[in-house]
């Protein structure tokens, strides 16, 4: 009896058109576990070794976002984080691997003035700008903007002022129209950001082989191409990708 439900919900599931469940993710070749596994994460982390990023200053009436720890004890940040109260880069000069737990690691820091400072990598990941975060609303353009992320890839006035020329030239919901069209049809164009669907539409479709993890309320996910392409995903958003395409 047991093995007959098993195959009538295999073949339900079978016919399920594409894009029905919670994800709309490819089933075939999944790895589920109940902890994050190590063999991505750790390689997503190390891949931070050695590059620059820019946290920014607040802005009039906001509090400093406080991200930086003084110390690497895990698995929690002794004392209370602390914010910057001016742009400036940082780089990522090591990783301290937490055990058994590697989702408990720190990213070792150091600023532009020499001070180094510690950073989960679940922080990275919900302070980093994305311009999808960029949700101009009934806030306006400054507000969505200053809401979007600490973290930058590059120097954050410059990235800032080239999304507000961007949204003021433009009526909002047209500019944020015509950002999702460009990430679903552009072929072979990844952006950081993208959904499964936007990935599975592009000419990458669907990969040969797909790692998942979670943790809490957090899903990551490795899509495997092959041949070293690689596609990160977390929480159903791709955040890392190395193609050699």
């Amino acid at each position: 009896m047991k093995s007959a439900r098993i195959i009538f919900v295999i073949t339900v599931l079978a016919c399920l058109p594409p894009g029905a469940g919670a994800a709309s993710a490819p089933q075939q070749g999944y790895e589920s576990s109940g902890s994050l596994r190590p063999e991505f994460l750790l390689d997503e982390l190390r891949a931070h070794i050695g590059k620059k990023y820019w946290v920014r200053r607040p802005l009039p009436g906001q509090t400093p976002k406080a991200l930086f720890c003084n110390s690497s004890d895990t698995p929690i940040c002794p004392g209370e984080k602390y914010g910057v109260e001016k742009t400036q880069p940082f780089t990522v000069v090591d990783v301290v691997i937490a055990k058994p737990n590697p989702a408990h690691s720190w990213l070792k820091v150091q600023f532009e003035s020499g001070k180094t400072a510690y950073l989960s990598p679940q922080d990275f990941s919900e302070q980093r700008y994305r311009e999808d975060r960029v949700a101009v609303g009934v806030y306006g353009i400054d507000y969505a903007i200053a809401n979007a992320g600490w973290i930058f890839d590059e120097y954050p006035e410059v990235v800032l002022n080239r999304r507000r020329a961007q949204l003021e030239r433009n009526e909002p919901a047209t500019v944020q129209e015509q950002v999702e069209k460009e990430r679903v049809t552009r072929a072979s164009v990844l952006h950081v950001g993208m959904t499964f669907q936007q990935v599975l539409n592009s000419s990458w479709g669907h990969p040969n082989r797909i790692s998942i993890a979670t943790e809490g309320n957090r899903s990551l996910e490795q899509w495997d191409y092959g041949s070293g392409n690689l596609l990160y995903f977390d929480r159903g958003r791709l955040y890392r990708f190395h193609s050699n395409r």
